[in-house]
């Protein structure tokens, strides 16, 4: 006999019940699913089978096997249990919240009503279902990651617009990728950004085949463009020459200053640095939880960082700090001030061409080099990788290991121990 259960978690609900209200003209009643999905809410559906009010368990939400076709009405029952099970976590994995005319696709395998439709067909022009992709996906990027795939999309509007193009799904066959690389080299956008805007794009179409649009998988094998990048970092030497400049002539560049030491004394990301709160120092920790990967964070304050808390006691919050652009402007000016005029060669690459430059260090410094500076000095200091990732936030070994660079002195030094 089978038993059907109610599926129940924080998360997902799935409970079949009798519409005893409502009389079919056979004199059943129909048999309706009650779901609860944890990104979308409640939703009441019909599962098409109804039963006579007698021959319905409400304490086991089954029928009685004894009648007709009994036994094989409470296995589709079981059948749909399981389905609304692996449409919830199909949901649970979408970057964004589908409409309800999809979750009807994904559950009863129908095409949506004619008004369903109606509503549904909307979202089938690109733009709008860009517009719908970032209106729903606030929980899952942050906003600068949503900012930078923005832009992106407004180059590939203006992409369609100088072929004569409708900015529609069409539009991405399989050549579609190598054109909008060589369209953006041509505009002077470098094959790293490229790279991101592609990335996004990506991101989007595949959004869009989750939630059911008819979508081409050439997108898939779009090549994303990359190249070197011109990372650069403080030495220890310009750390400590930095934190105890005298800037009290400029109060502004001596917070934009302050701030920046404290970002390298503790590796947290500009994002996170802009919403620190003295509720976030916990004793000998700073504790948060990262806007970018929404990780949370306990991170030992050090000499650096208890430096900045020091000058900043009577200040409403632990750092000041201005908008990024800002930011790295008066980073730039505190960098020529303070001598930071080694010369650096810089490389760029559009599409195929490479474009070589050479610039003093203090020009190419910015609220990242913050970033890597903690982590390219925590691993010359000794410490391990495993722990600078932890305090990161690094999933990835690899990943972090984009950020490092190793100094001459240290590789001299190194190679004194090892070898004589």
């Amino acid at each position: 006999m089978s038993r059907i259960l109610s599926v129940r978690n924080a998360d997902f609900n799935c409970l079949f019940y009798l519409r005893k209200e409502v009389l079919l003209e056979n004199g059943h009643h129909p048999i309706y699913v009650k779901l609860k999905f944890s990104r979308i809410g409640h939703v009441r559906k019909s599962t098409g089978y109804s039963c006579r009010p007698e021959d319905w368990i409400h304490e086991s939400q089954r029928v009685r096997s004894q009648i007709r076709g009994g036994m094989e009405l409470n296995a589709n029952l079981v059948k749909f249990a399981k389905k609304a099970l692996e449409v919830h976590h199909q949901i649970m994995d979408m970057d964004v919240t589908p409409p309800i005319a999809v979750v009807d696709q994904l559950l009863f395998g129908k095409q949506p009503s004619a008004k369903q439709k109606k509503l549904h067909e909307s979202l089938l022009t690109f733009p709008e279902f860009v517009e719908w992709f970032f209106d729903n996906a606030e929980a899952r990027l942050s906003e600068n990651s949503i900012k930078a795939y923005k832009s992106g999309f407004q180059h590939l509007y203006a992409y369609a617009k100088s072929k004569g193009k409708e900015p529609g799904f069409r539009l991405f066959d399989r050549f579609f990728g190598d054109q909008f690389v060589r369209y953006l080299a041509n505009k002077r956008i470098s094959n790293n950004t490229s790279g991101k805007y592609l990335t996004a794009l990506k991101i989007v179409l595949r959004e869009a085949v989750r939630v059911g649009i008819q979508v081409t998988n050439d997108f898939e094998s779009y090549k994303i463009p990359s190249a070197p990048v011109d990372f650069v970092y403080l030495t220890s030497e310009e750390l400590e020459k930095l934190m105890h400049a005298d800037l009290s002539h400029d109060r502004v560049l001596e917070h934009a200053r302050n701030t920046f030491v404290f970002q390298c004394g503790c590796g947290l990301r500009f994002s996170d640095i802009a919403t620190l709160e003295w509720e976030h120092i916990v004793g000998d920790n700073i504790e948060l939880v990262t806007h970018k990967t929404k990780q949370y964070l306990r991170i030992p304050l050090n000499r650096f960082t208890r430096e900045i808390l020091e000058r900043n006691k009577e200040m409403p919050k632990p750092v000041m700090v201005y908008a990024n652009a800002s930011q790295n402007r008066m980073l730039k000016k505190i960098g020529k001030e303070i001598g930071l005029t080694e010369r650096k060669v810089t490389t760029k690459y559009y599409g195929n061409q490479r474009e070589d430059s050479i610039v003093s260090k203090w020009q190419l410094v910015g609220t990242h080099t913050a970033r890597r500076t903690f982590i390219t000095l925590a691993l010359e200091r000794g410490m391990r990788p495993e722990v600078v990732m932890k305090i990161t936030g690094h999933k990835k070994l690899s990943t972090m290991q984009l950020y490092i660079s190793i100094t001459n002195n240290v590789m001299q030094e190194e190679m004194a121990q090892a070898f004589g």
